[in-house]
């Protein structure tokens, strides 16, 4: 019998894109192998793949992360991004079929105010993944001093900010964001909501999905940490979410590495950005960057 190489052909792209190989126990290789896997990590863009041959597929889709908003001068801290909607299972594609796939990118965090007579603003919702007639909704934005204090919709809420309420998670694709005490509410993440921000501390975002479809176990949809007048929260999973900004000094951050494997395709939300007290011309600090959504297809080398 012979065998054919399986193979995505892709038209009316802008998809960029890695491609990796696998053996029967699950190691990488460096071209395909008889009773191996094929895997195709879709980074960035939009366009349709077109299989040639016909089986059951492994996938795992993430929407991008919600911006993590932005606090003032003296304020005590912004709401976290929430993660991006997450899905995982088994497709069945078929030979000469074409599929739409998207890729999510996150939101921008707020910008910091420049002078008293200017305003921040709420991180920006992160934008949606498609993988044929799966689809996950973009991560939601964290409350920032220009908004309302209520963390934006998404996949998974974003925090609140100065006691509004976390924004609300959609069922199966993640969890609400954390409402606010005083400080900035943590991101909802996929597998827990967002703690609410304390006083003076900010809510962590919530835990995300740990998943091999790769080869490595990676945590995506984590939720952004809330930013805090004492210590900014801490982000969803202790990886992946952005950490909310510590007190008057520090902007937000994102983590995008995690043991030395480039993790900016996780959706994660970013985290909450705190204040100054110093007339330094920046008079608050930046919500983070929500992080890049993935489609990922895995499938058998050979049919």
């Amino acid at each position: 019998m012979n065998l054919g190489e399986n193979r995505l052909a892709l038209s009316n792209s802008s998809l960029t894109y890695d491609i990796s190989y696998v053996d029967n126990i699950g190691s990488y290789t460096s071209s395909p192998q008889i009773d191996g896997e094929t895997i195709y990590i879709f980074k960035q863009g939009s366009g349709t793949i077109t299989p040639n041959f016909t089986s059951d597929c492994s996938y795992l889709v993430v929407a991008g992360g919600g911006g993590g908003g932005t606090s003032q001068i003296e304020d005590r801290g912004a709401g976290g991004g929430g993660a991006g909607g997450l899905k995982f299972g088994v497709i069945s594609v078929v030979n000469n079929v074409a599929y739409t796939v998207q890729v999510g990118a996150g939101g921008v965090g707020g910008e910091y105010q420049v002078t008293n007579g200017t305003t921040a603003g709420n991180g920006a919702k992160g934008s949606n993944s498609v993988l044929y007639n799966i689809t996950c909704e973009g991560g939601g934005y964290g409350a920032g001093v220009s908004g309302t204090p209520s963390g934006g919709d998404g996949g998974s809420g974003g925090g609140g900010r100065n006691s509004g309420g976390g924004g609300s998670g959609v069922s199966g694709e993640g969890n609400s964001g954390g409402g606010s005490g005083v400080a900035g509410g943590g991101g909802g993440g996929y597998a827990g909501s967002g703690d609410p921000g304390g006083n003076p501390d900010g809510g962590a975002g919530g835990n995300g999905h740990t998943d091999s479809i790769t080869g490595f176990s990676v945590t995506y949809a984590a939720g952004g940490g809330g930013g805090g007048y004492g210590s900014g929260g801490s982000g969803g999973s202790s990886q992946g979410g952005g950490t909310g900004a510590n007190g008057y000094s520090s902007s937000a951050t994102i983590n995008n590495n995690l043991a030395g494997i480039p993790n900016k395709n996780t959706g994660s939300g970013g985290g909450g950005g705190s204040s100054q007290t110093t007339n330094t011309g920046k008079r608050g600090n930046s919500g983070s960057n929500g992080a890049n959504g993935v489609v990922i297809l895995r499938f058998p080398s050979f049919a």
